[in-house]
């Protein structure tokens, strides 16, 4: 049982490497494809530094989001079980205004 729990994680570990080295691989390949202009290869290599960075910023901040909108959930999970509401009546979606 120790083995295939071992085998298991190890399996998921190199899930996660592989979803990592894609991201970068189309980030990479996205970046090349918005400065295959520049003829200068310094201009090009910045611009491609810049274009990797600015998708980093994004997934930071798209992470950002998703942790908070997490947090707030488990917030409102809490609260609710600290009403007694049963758990299968329980929504901890995002609260939107007016809907």
């Amino acid at each position: 049982m120790k083995t295939a729990l071992a085998t298991f994680a190890g399996l998921l570990a190199l899930g996660g490497l592989a979803g990592c080295i894609n991201t970068q691989s189309y980030d990479r390949g996205a970046a090349w494809s918005a400065c295959s202009d520049e003829t200068d290869k310094a201009a090009r290599d910045a611009c491609i530094s810049d274009h990797m960075a600015d998708a980093s910023a994004e997934r930071a901040e798209w992470k950002r989001e998703l942790d908070a909108e997490e947090t707030a959930r488990d917030q409102r999970a809490g609260e609710l079980e600290a009403l007694g509401v049963p758990e299968g009546d329980r929504s901890t979606g995002p609260v939107r205004d007016g809907g």
